[in-house]
C-alpha cells in the first residue's frame, strides 16, 4: 500500500492527504457536536470528546502512533514546528490586521446584500454550554483545516513547486471546504468567495513565512471565536448595531489589508536578510 502511494503524484497526494485530514480529523467532533445539539444540548458532553479526538489526531499527525514507516514523513508535511517569540510577534500582527481586514469587508457585503442575521447556536441554550460548544468549534477549525490546508496540502507543493502555486492551490481548496455552509445560496458563495480566496491566501502566508502552522492554528482559533462572538452580539441586538460605523467598514477594511501587506512585505525581506 505505501509502495502504491508513493507512486502518485506529489500533487495527487497532498489533496488526498488533506481530504483525509478533513473528513477524519474533522468530521468526527462536528458530528458530535450536531448530536449535542439534539440530545441533552444543556450539557456540552461532546466538549471532552472531542478534544480528545482533537489531541489524538495532532498527536498522530505530529508523528506519533503506527505505522512507524510514515512518522517522519507526516511530522514533515505537518510543520508544526516551534518558532521563535520574534516570529510569533511578528506573524500573528500580520494576521490579526488582516483578518480585520476580511472581516469588516465581509460585514459591509453581508450589510448590502441583505443577509439576514443568524444566532450561531440555539438561543435557549446557557451561556456556559454556548461558550464550551464555540471553544469546541474554533479549536476543532484551527487545529484540522490549518493542518489540512496549509499543512499536509502546501507544505509538499511549496518544496515542488515554490510558495506561490502552493498558497494558491490551498486557497482555492480552502474555498471548496466551505462551500456547502451557504445553504445551497450560490449567490452568497459567489459573493463571499473572495473572503475564503483571501482568508487563505493570508494563512497560507503565514504559515509559510513562519516555518509553521501553529501561530495560524492560534489566529485561526481566535478568528473563528471572534466571529461567533460577533454573530451572537449582532443576533442578540435590536435593530442595526454597526449603523453608526456603516460607511467606514469599507475604507478601514481596505486600510487593514493594505497595512497586512506593509507587514508581510517586512517580514519577508527580514527573513531573507537574515538568511
Amino acid at each position: 500500500m505505501l509502495d502504491l502511494w508513493r507512486r502518485l503524484p506529489a500533487f495527487v497526494r497532498a489533496v488526498l492527504a488533506c481530504l483525509a485530514v478533513l473528513v477524519l480529523g474533522g468530521q468526527p467532533w462536528q458530528v458530535l457536536l450536531a448530536l449535542n445539539f439534539q440530545f441533552a444540548p444543556s450539557v456540552p458532553w461532546c466538549v471532552p470528546l472531542g478534544l480528545v479526538w482533537l489531541a489524538i489526531v495532532w498527536s498522530w499527525l505530529r508523528g506519533r502512533g503506527p505505522p512507524a514507516s510514515t512518522r517522519a514523513a507526516r511530522r514533515a508535511s505537518l510543520r508544526a514546528e516551534r518558532v521563535s517569540a520574534t516570529t510569533w510577534v511578528a506573524t500573528l500582527a500580520i494576521g490579526v490586521v488582516g483578518w480585520c481586514g476580511l472581516l469588516l469587508l465581509e460585514i459591509a457585503l453581508f450589510r448590502a446584500l441583505g443577509v439576514p442575521k443568524s444566532a450561531p447556536f440555539p438561543p435557549e441554550l446557557s451561556i456556559t454550554s454556548a461558550l464550551a460548544f464555540a471553544l469546541l468549534a474554533a479549536l476543532g477549525a484551527g487545529v484540522i483545516e490549518e493542518s489540512a490546508f496549509r499543512g499536509v496540502l502546501q507544505r509538499p507543493l511549496e518544496s515542488r513547486h515554490g510558495p506561490f502555486a502552493a498558497i494558491t492551490v490551498s486557497s482555492a481548496c480552502f474555498l471548496l471546504a466551505h462551500a456547502g455552509q451557504y445553504g445551497g445560496r450560490l449567490d452568497l458563495l459567489l459573493f463571499n468567495a473572495w473572503y475564503y480566496l483571501g482568508a487563505g491566501a493570508l494563512f497560507g502566508f503565514l504559515a509559510w513565512s513562519a516555518g509553521s502552522i501553529l501561530p495560524g492554528i492560534v489566529l485561526h482559533a481566535l478568528a473563528d471565536l471572534a466571529g461567533i462572538a460577533l454573530a451572537a452580539w449582532s443576533a442578540a441586538a435590536s435593530g442595526d448595531p454597526l449603523a453608526s460605523v456603516s460607511a467606514w467598514l469599507v475604507p478601514a477594511g481596505l486600510a487593514c489589508i493594505a497595512g497586512a501587506a506593509v507587514l508581510g512585505r517586512r517580514r519577508v525581506r527580514s527573513a531573507r536578510s537574515v538568511a
